[in-house]
């Protein structure tokens, strides 16, 4: 199972200025969708936390809600279901450990909220236009999220990682940590033929390279470094300088090279060769990620021992949840 979604219901607060939130139909029924021991959050529970989610995401990639949109996204309703069901069990394994939310943080972040609107009038309405009874259920919304956080950094915490550990990890990984070869190279471009020419030639005749990018390139962001693009590897610059630059003889100006930007000069100043970073070189992003591994399988665990049951059978059709929404 993946890592449960983490909400971001101050995002969509804020998302909800400009969107028309439409209001879930009323059902007659209202199922158990997840049970952990006596612990139970029905059908309208769940629509509500998908719906915030949704909007959310809406939001975020810059698009616009309408009930078409959320019909396509219905259909990712089972999957969410499962990873609400894991955050009601990583809630639960928090609170057995004793982890409790300061009430401070969590005002802040109401603060916050609260902030975004021009009064409070119109913070209750989007409040309550989407879905929250009052501001209570918000601050739950929120505290839930929080215990969440301090749950995984706790996790994290009690990590040890050994040097075998890091070691073997690191040699199981070098084949995708290796660099590929790259050239460190200076150029100057120009707009024709016969000025890259000229230069050329004044390159190869011991002409200062530099001086002649200060003077002459148009690209003025290198010129101002005389002409130095750094190192980079096959892949980083448009095909035909990188087939040069990289054939080009290290110390020796090459004849004039055409792209689409204009006329280049290159000059390759060395090679680097293939190599694979030293362990001291990754040591903290190897040692973030075995972490991280380790927490993810500490959460599946506690996941797939906890005895939380859904019920995805029970979700109800989109026309039953959505019968009544107007875009």
């Amino acid at each position: 199972m993946q890592r449960p979604l983490r909400l971001r219901p101050l995002a969509a607060l804020v998302a909800l200025l400009i969107l028309a939130l439409p209001t879930l139909a009323a059902a007659e029924d209202d199922p158990v969708l997840i049970e952990l021991g006596g612990t139970r959050e029905r059908s309208s529970a769940v629509l509500q936390r998908f719906d915030i989610a949704v909007r959310g995401l809406i939001a975020s990639q810059g698009g616009e809600y309408s009930v078409e949109t959320m019909e396509e996204l219905y259909s990712f309703l089972p999957q969410f279901l499962e990873q609400r069901a894991g955050e009601i069990v990583l809630v639960d394994a928090a609170r057995a450990r004793g982890l409790t939310v300061d009430d401070e943080v969590v005002e802040g972040f109401l603060v916050q909220a609260r902030e975004q609107f021009p009064d409070e009038a119109a913070f209750d309405a989007v409040l309550a236009e989407a879905g929250f009874d009052d501001v209570e259920q918000l601050l739950e919304v929120l505290r839930e999220e929080q215990l969440v956080q301090l749950l995984f950094a706790e996790l994290e915490a009690e990590v040890v990682l050994s040097e075998l550990e890091v070691r073997v990890a690191y040699e199981a990984l070098k084949p995708q940590l290796i660099q590929p070869e790259q050239v460190c190279a200076s150029h100057i471009l120009v707009d024709d033929e016969a000025g890259a020419a000229a230069l050329s030639r004044a390159a190869r005749a011991g002409a200062n390279f530099a001086a002649m990018a200060a003077t002459a390139s148009t690209d003025r962001g290198s010129a101002e470094q005389g002409g130095d693009l750094g190192c980079f590897a096959q892949g980083m610059m448009v095909p035909e300088f990188e087939a040069a630059a990289f054939a080009a003889e290290p110390g020796v100006a090459t004849e004039p090279v055409q792209s689409s930007f204009g006329w280049h000069v290159i000059l390759v100043e060395r090679r680097v060769p293939p190599q694979v970073p030293e362990l001291e070189e990754v040591r903290e992003p190897l040692e973030q990620q075995l972490r991280g591994e380790r927490v993810d399988a500490t959460v599946q665990a506690y996941i797939a021992s906890s005895g939380v049951r859904t019920y995805p059978e029970r979700i109800p059709a989109f026309e039953d949840a959505y019968g009544g929404a107007d875009q």
